[in-house]
């Protein structure tokens, strides 16, 4: 019995890891596969008890051969082009959207008339990797079907962010479970394997990371509260609005232009979580500008950075998860702002021994830290120095370890 959970728990750990393998290395696990020796033979041996071949290949309903006009991104999975009553997958590889069947009886003859029963354990190891690709292509072509379900008006709405239902990991795994009968159970931890690090890109043009498609009812709430401050700031720009909103005001204001239920202390929690302060110290200019548009925190440590950093340039914030630091006007966690052109390998500069900025160094030494970024193609340089600028204006000192002025 230990030796049967150990085969299974083996199987299930070589499982989890092909499920996250990037998608390069995936193709070429497929391109791996398609000049196997013994697959080119099973594929174009026909058999005369079986309608075809020994190995058949059946598309999945609703995907469409790949014909990109233009190279995708690494982590681009597939475009999704969803109408009213229907939706197609143009997945980046065509095999995505395969599933690779084998005739059992036909390969058994296959073996005796080629003389190959000697050749069980290479033909042992050629079905393991056509089921691994099966089950990765089933359940991200299930899981997508789920999004696409639960997220159609999104899509159907030019992309609309607040078109988005608040969406679990849970509810995908039930509608698969409600919709497919047969096949691997697709439990959390399988949609999140899938997801990790993927984009799709829209009809509309627009790549969007599948993990942005399940939003909490907080990540929904927050929307909302960036579109009222967003609004608010055009207001107070073109002397429309003398004051900022406070934050029950924005509560009134999100209930006017939406259905959403949201009380005035969990505006001020969004609103803090976004990094804006309070309504008695928001002018024109204040850190940070509303619509400057962030990435979401990230651990400040080498994993995470390898991980969710891009080696692109761009300008990026570091700040505490715990500590507020004590500015002339007012508290904030964020302690330091740069630019550069490589924002992965200079945020590995600051962690490593090279990195010069002692006062980084020493709130990494005490604190977890946090780090977010925004892509600029150019003029990283300028964008650096308007962030600084608003900064001071907000809290009428520099970030703490900015001892250099930009």
């Amino acid at each position: 019995m230990k030796d049967i959970d150990h085969r299974l728990l083996v199987r299930k750990i070589i499982l989890s890891r092909f499920l996250e393998m990037p998608l390069e290395r995936y193709e070429e696990f497929i391109e791996n596969l398609k000049i196997n020796s013994v697959f080119i033979k099973l594929y174009n041996r026909k058999w005369a008890k079986c309608d075809g071949g020994i190995i058949k290949i059946i598309n999945f309903p609703g995907t469409i051969r790949s014909s990109r006009k233009y190279k995708w991104s690494k982590n681009v999975l597939a475009e999704v082009i969803v109408s009213k009553d229907s939706y197609l997958i143009n997945y980046r590889n065509e095999w995505f959207s395969k599933e690779i069947v084998v005739n059992q009886n036909g390969l058994n003859w296959f073996l005796e008339n080629e003389k190959l029963i000697s050749k069980k354990t290479s033909i042992r190891d050629l079905l393991t990797k056509i089921r691994l690709i099966n089950i990765r292509n089933s359940i991200t072509y299930k899981i997508l079907g789920g999004i696409i379900y639960f997220q159609k008006d999104f899509f159907i709405n030019r992309d609309d962010p607040y078109s988005l239902k608040v969406l679990s990991f849970l509810d995908v795994s039930k509608w698969v479970s409600d919709n497919f009968k047969n096949g691997l159970y697709i439990d959390s931890s399988r949609i999140s394997r899938i997801i990790s690090r993927k984009l799709i890109i829209t009809k509309y043009g627009h790549e969007i990371e599948l993990k942005e498609l399940f939003p909490s009812s907080r990540d929904i709430k927050k929307k909302y509260v960036k579109k009222i401050l967003y609004l608010e700031h055009e207001g107070m720009n073109k002397g429309i609005l003398e004051v900022a909103y406070n934050d029950g005001k924005i509560a009134n204001k999100i209930k006017v232009i939406s259905e959403i239920d949201i009380s005035r202390r969990t505006v001020g929690h969004c609103r803090k979580e976004l990094g804006v302060v309070n309504s008695y110290r928001r002018i024109k200019t204040y850190y940070p500008p509303i619509n400057f548009d962030y990435s979401r925190f990230f651990p400040f440590n080498d994993q995470s950075v390898k991980k969710n950093a891009p080696k692109k340039s761009g300008v990026y914030e570091l700040s505490t998860t715990d500590l507020e630091i004590v500015y002339r006007e007012g508290r904030s966690k964020i302690f330091y702002l740069g630019s550069t052109k490589d924002i992965k390998k200079r945020l590995l500069e600051h962690l490593g021994f090279s990195g010069r900025n002692g006062g980084i160094k020493n709130f990494l030494k005490g604190h977890s830290c946090l780090f977010r970024y925004k892509l600029c193609s150019e003029d990283w340089n300028k964008t650096e120095k308007e962030l600084y600028n608003s900064f001071i204006v907000t809290f009428r000192e520099a970030p703490k370890c900015n001892t250099i002025k930009p």
